[in-house]
């Protein structure tokens, strides 16, 4: 928990290599640890080793929590963006299907127009 933590905090400073860095090492010493997979995920697909590795990582927390609406919504913004239209549809109907947050329910219906109007 401490390292994932630590990796907030270098994230927000904006210290990706730290931040990835602490997320390696809180998923070495907690490899059921979901949410570490998503959040490596998501410096992967923006500061890290690009979307093959943060698809990989929220494969794996999937795996681990096949309840995390927010890794199956990030995932399908990595098929988005790899023009896997179908498998992002896939993923958002699942994030939509196990969250009540309206919050994420609002941006995935929108990344659902989004794919919808290409």
């Amino acid at each position: 928990m401490a390292f994932s933590n630590r990796s907030s905090a270098h994230s927000d400073l904006k210290q990706y290599a730290q931040a990835l860095a602490d997320l390696d090492k809180a998923i070495e010493l907690d490899p059921m640890n979901a949410s570490a997979y998503n959040n490596r995920g998501l410096l992967n697909s923006s500061h890290g080793k690009g979307w093959q590795a943060a698809l990989a990582d929220y494969d794996k927390a999937v795996e681990l929590d096949p309840d995390f609406a927010v890794a199956y919504y990030n995932r399908g913004h990595v098929y988005a963006e790899l023009k896997m239209n179908e498998q992002a549809k896939a993923d958002y109907d699942k994030a939509l299907s196990l969250t009540s947050d309206t919050s994420l329910v609002d941006r995935i219906q929108k990344s659902l127009e989004l794919l919808k109007s290409q």
